[in-house]
């Protein structure tokens, strides 16, 4: 009988634990999907070819399916062929991509494509079945064929690109398209939307989340309370955002449906109607109103400022809504506890100066805000760095240095804003006035409890939309891939 430790009867187990973790650190599985890898070209014809077809997680190890298909109408549409491909790969042009630009000579001649498009509608699925293609271009050298003064080029999963290089010869001409019609082995991810009933869903979920349009319609109500009454510029706001609105779904209806515009094209021509007929109402309602060169010039610039907001939210994809939600409820709620002090109701040449120190000391808690919050951010980065490689991780120190933070923030915002208010106020130092000065310290706490609230809701309520818009945005592609 030997007499070995108790452990040696257990170390069967050490190699079942590195089989286990050798099987949990592998990656998953990859199966290649269907995907033209040569195209060659004759007198007559162009032939593609496309290999994996039939690959499976369960002969993935395997060599899949190849079908060859043939075009004689420039690639509107592809037959199954006989066709034997040569041994030897020969290119038209030394064509090469990288991600999905693709060069000639080391320089982009073209680019695949729809990227934002493709990043809002779809989610990069792995997955083989028809119902959720695979997306995937070509990688270094690209095969490609001419035949006249069109030239093909293979774009993996995506089909054959059909197009002839400009006269300068640095670019592929407008009328390029890519081509996949009768190649039932590829599924190619759709780069438009055009059901009615799908593009009008898409609309209403863009407009209400969040609502935007409400917002701009805010802000340029703040602006032209100067040469305006208050609820004449309320209502004129809400008749141009409405306008503006119809313009926005026009753009949407046009990104949607188009395959060679993408989302920041139409953006920035809207982004520029925006701000072109804001300026112009800007200027006729300061005519009217026989406001001074230099109030009008500070009018536009206004103007000009407010209308980048909501674009500039909506360039963000769902990134920094929060942010705009902040800004404007942060100027909302300040705007309100300073506004008691100061009687600003006709947009007089008096009243216009009284409302400008109200705003602008609404503005400054806005900046102050803003910058206060972004150094706590970065102060209490820096710290959990040094206190992870100092210390170890330590919950309880970060969590008292945040609040160490947060708390010189609200001092700041306190002390600022009172000793601030009294000198862009001009409020004199006598009885009344110290008494209404001290309710506002207790004025601003609540309203800064009110940003915060309507702030987290407002991105709570956002985030909610943005998950749920996500997640029906990358089902849309999908499903009219399942239905073609």
């Amino acid at each position: 009988m030997t007499n070995q430790p108790k452990y040696a009867r257990y170390m069967w187990l050490l190699p079942l634990a590195m089989l286990i973790l050798a099987a949990l650190a592998c990656d998953d599985v990859y199966v290649p999907p269907p995907m033209v890898d040569r195209v060659e070209a004759d007198t007559s014809r162009v032939y593609a070819r496309v290999i994996n077809i039939g690959v499976t997680y369960e002969t993935y190890n395997k060599p899949g399916k190849i079908n060859g298909y043939q075009t004689n109408d420039s690639g509107i549409t592809w037959q199954p062929s006989d066709h034997v491909f040569a041994k030897t790969i020969t290119n038209s042009h030394s064509l090469s991509m990288y991600g999905e630009a693709l060069e000639l000579n080391g320089f982009t001649v073209w680019s695949y494509p729809r990227s934002i498009f493709r990043g809002v509608f779809y989610d990069g699925t792995t997955s083989t079945s028809t119902s959720a293609p695979r997306f995937q271009l070509p990688d270094g050298f690209v095969s490609n064929a001419a035949q006249g003064n069109m030239l093909y080029v293979s774009m993996g999963t995506e089909g054959v690109l059909v197009a002839h290089l400009n006269e300068d010869g640095d670019g592929f001409a407008p009328d390029w398209h890519i081509s996949s019609k009768g190649m039932d082995a590829l599924v190619p991810l759709p780069l438009t939307i055009t059901q009615p009933i799908t593009i009008l869903t898409v609309i209403l979920v863009i407009l209400l989340t969040p609502p935007f349009a409400l917002v701009h319609a805010y802000l340029l109500q703040r602006v032209w309370a100067y040469v305006l009454p208050s609820l004449d510029a309320r209502r004129m706001a809400l008749r141009v955002t409405a306008g503006l609105v119809v313009l926005a779904i026009i753009g949407i209806i046009f990104w949607l449906t188009n395959d060679r515009i993408d989302l920041y094209e139409v953006l920035a021509v809207l982004t520029g109607i925006t701000v072109l007929v804001g300026v112009t109402i800007t200027v006729l309602l300061a005519g009217r109103a026989q406001v001074t060169d230099a109030t009008r010039f500070r009018l536009v610039i206004a103007t000009v400022i407010v209308s980048l907001i909501v674009p500039g939210g909506v360039a963000a994809l769902f990134a920094m809504w929060w942010l705009v939600f902040g800004i404007v409820f942060i100027y909302w709620a300040y705007q309100r506890v300073f506004g008691r002090f100061v009687e600003y109701r006709e947009p007089t040449p008096e009243g216009r100066v009284q409302r400008w120190r109200v705003d602008r000391i609404a503005i400054e808690m806005v900046l102050i805000i803003t910058v206060g919050t972004a150094a706590i951010i970065f102060e209490v980065g820096l710290l959990q760095v040094f206190i992870n490689r100092v210390l170890g991780s330590r919950g309880l120190i970060e969590l008292l240095s945040f609040a160490l933070a947060l708390g010189g923030l609200f001092f700041v915002i306190r002390h600022y804003s009172s000793q601030r208010a009294k000198y862009i106020l001009k409020l004199e130092a006598d009885a009344p006035v110290k008494r209404e000065l001290r309710l506002m310290t207790g004025d601003m706490w609540m309203h800064t409890i009110y940003w915060i609230f309507w702030t987290a809701l407002a991105t709570a309520i956002t985030f909610i939309g943005q998950m749920a818009a996500y997640s029906w945005f990358t089902s849309l592609l999908k499903t009219t891939v399942s239905r073609g």
